[in-house]
């Protein structure tokens, strides 16, 4: 499989739209990246059970969290679930998209649902995925560009789980930085969710971490 991928028409639109129309709900994005770890934490939770991985992850424990960088105008989503392999990855951000894009296309909606990952193009200018399956040594990255995307092995000495960094949109840098918004966003649907969540950030040279409750 190439390292370089080029987006479907359906993506490319897509993200045009997604980038350069104003929609009533951005901060919809939260929800649906949320969900999709939680998931991915869930499935890792089930395996836990399992012989084959009760001494691997006897001290291991689910969580999400949400960090957020104001000097660089970031957020980033963190979960340490299940993750992907290069072929999921490909699956989630390519084939899976580019339904979920007909989709929403089709349906002229000025509220955006139901996009899964690409929900991040709401608020951020481009992105990035690192993402490592449980019980594999190789982590890939995904990186957007205007017209498509890369796919590449990375070091990763960490565990299994996915971390996707958001470069925000200078109009959502303020609101998606301010961690009492971020906990205004959350909380709706914050009981949807069956895994511990954290919010942290940098205050100073000091890294504060707060569970949402």
């Amino acid at each position: 499989m190439s390292n370089n991928h080029k987006f479907t028409n359906e993506l490319k639109q897509l993200v045009t739209n997604l980038k350069n129309k104003a929609y009533s709900n951005s901060e919809v994005f939260l929800k649906e990246l949320l969900q999709n770890a939680n998931e991915a934490v869930m499935k890792l939770k089930k395996l836990k059970q399992e012989d084959k991985y009760k001494q691997e992850l006897k001290d291991w424990e689910g969580m999400l969290e949400v960090y957020f960088d104001k000097a660089d105008g970031s957020i980033t989503i963190v979960d340490n679930g299940i993750g992907m392999n290069k072929e999921e990855l490909f699956e989630l951000t390519h084939t899976l998209a580019t339904q979920k894009a007909k989709d929403f296309l089709s349906s002229n909606s000025n509220k955006a649902s139901k996009l899964g990952l690409y929900s991040l193009f709401l608020v951020g200018v481009k992105a990035n995925i690192i993402s490592k399956k449980l019980a594999e040594d190789t982590a890939y990255k995904w990186t957007s560009d205007e017209d498509g995307f890369t796919l590449a092995p990375c070091i990763n000495d960490e565990g299994s789980g996915t971390v996707i960094y958001i470069k925000l949109k200078d109009e959502f840098a303020k609101d998606f930085t301010n961690k009492e918004k971020l906990k205004e966003y959350i909380l709706p649907f914050k009981d949807s969710l069956s895994t511990n969540l954290y919010i942290s950030y940098h205050e100073g040279l000091d890294e504060k971490i707060e569970k949402i409750n």
